[in-house]
């Protein structure tokens, strides 16, 4: 079966484009920036496009169908045109959010924080309980002097009382903290790190 004049071209444009997105997570990898355009292509490469195992890789095959290849575009596209899908960029997004968490969490020491941000146990808190109370009560335990490692082993506690009913309690407790007075966002149109939200 022979490609369309349309298919043809889009499977060109998708297969440069793909060519393009794979280096940028290669180059990623490599310099261990592990960049919220990564984890967003990460998760899109295994639930939306269905490749389940090793790194993640965009991908193009001529046997795909023009819609295949229509919805395969967008996602890489959606890699490609992120601030942080690039080293460059990242630095700046990583600039940016150093500057919203100096000012917003009053963080004195960012590269524990960054420490925290890359561990596995701060994606899964986060999704157990309020990001921007999660981001400072960490700032506060480490203003207050409490290492990254420490901060870690919290998590993992925290992680075992995930079917608790007062997980909220149970995370102050751990942190010895008073309840975090939540004040609106302040930063509208970005996350808690400072960066756009796509």
């Amino acid at each position: 079966m022979t490609m369309s004049a349309a298919t043809d071209d889009l499977y060109k444009e998708l297969k440069a484009a793909t060519k393009r997105a794979n280096q940028r997570l290669v180059r990623l990898e490599q310099a261990d920036e592990i960049s919220f355009a990564y984890k967003h292509a990460k998760n899109d490469i295994r639930n939306v496009l269905g490749k389940d195992t090793g790194l993640p890789r965009f991908e193009v095959r001529k046997d795909m169908s023009y819609g295949e290849l229509e919805k395969r575009l967008k996602y890489v596209n959606k890699f490609l045109n992120s601030a942080s899908s690039t080293q460059k960029g990242m630095k700046a997004v990583i600039k940016k959010r150093d500057a919203t968490l100096m000012a917003r969490y009053g963080i004195k020491n960012v590269s524990e924080l960054h420490r925290i941000f890359k561990e596995e146990d701060f994606d899964k808190v986060k999704e157990l309980l309020p990001s921007t109370m999660v981001v400072q009560s960490i700032s506060d335990a480490i203003n207050e002097g409490m290492s990254a490692d420490t901060i870690e082993e919290k998590l993992e506690i925290l992680l075992l009382h995930s079917k608790d009913e007062y997980l909220i309690d149970k995370w102050h407790e751990l942190l010895k903290q008073k309840p975090v007075e939540l004040e609106p966002n302040p930063f509208e149109g970005v996350n808690e790190f400072g960066e756009d939200i796509e």
